[in-house]
């Protein structure tokens, strides 16, 4: 039978502009660094020519629009299914790494000039076959640098050990898992039911994204088993890589 590791998505609605934002940033990476199953991507909204993000995302509403009641900056959407703030986002994430992982992914990328394919494959440890299963496929680049403003330099929610303690206004913040390009729609596309048995690995979609002005090197491909019921969803599991690379099924 198969198995997979369960890991975790997390959609960050942020903003340079946003001084209540870097909180959430710092706590994500915190995360990551200690558990690499946390996978995070980084939703700029510009809201406006004036805020001034430089990684703004052109579509950042429609991907808004899949959180319920969505109240603002910052956000966490946590699996597609648990909003989440700056404060809690750090008992959410644990509590999803702990479900099982029925579904699991591959992703195969091939680096040519400034095109980067991906075949994404998906598998499944549980039978999903009456339910409506969708694949998401999307590219982030990390390491990108911008003027953050910050609210939490006088707070006590921060370490003086933090990078955001004493300083209002934080110069070459470090952005990543920056949210580039869908491939697919954002709320993914559908998998063919017969594909979602149990121990399927029949069903495999390949994308292509155009790296023109971004660094190739820090680019990376996150995809995601998505269960769709109504007007309600839930990440069944996620996956990335660098770009240029390969993560088979764990």
């Amino acid at each position: 039978a198969l198995s997979f590791t369960r890991k975790v998505y997390v959609e960050d609605f942020t903003g340079a502009w946003c001084g209540w934002c870097p909180l959430m940033a710092w706590n994500l990476d915190s995360m990551r660094a200690a558990d690499p199953r946390v996978i995070v991507s980084a939703v700029h909204d510009d809201v406006g020519s004036s805020s001034n993000d430089p990684y703004g995302y052109a579509n950042a509403s429609s991907i808004e629009d899949l959180v319920p009641n969505f109240q603002g900056f910052p956000t966490a959407f946590v699996n597609r299914k648990t909003v989440t703030d700056q404060f809690k986002v750090i008992q959410s994430v644990p509590n999803a790494l702990s479900k099982p992982a029925n579904a699991g992914l591959q992703i195969e990328t091939t680096l040519n000039g400034n095109t980067l394919s991906a075949k994404v494959t998906t598998g499944f440890s549980a039978d999903y076959s009456t339910s409506t299963i969708k694949l998401a496929i999307m590219l982030v680049e990390d390491g990108l640098l911008s003027t953050q403003h910050n609210y939490y330099y006088h707070s006590h929610y921060v370490p003086p050990t933090s990078p955001l303690y004493q300083n209002s206004t934080l110069y070459n913040w470090e952005n990543d898992g920056v949210l580039r390009a869908y491939a697919t729609d954002v709320r993914g596309d559908d998998v063919p039911s017969a594909s979602t048995t149990i121990n399927n690995v029949s069903y495999n979609k390949t994308v292509s994204f155009d790296l023109s002005g971004y660094n190739a090197s820090n680019c990376r491909v996150i995809a995601m088993v998505i269960l769709a019921t109504g007007t309600t969803t839930e990440v069944l599991n996620v996956q990335d890589v660098k770009a240029g690379e390969n993560q088979l099924f764990d």
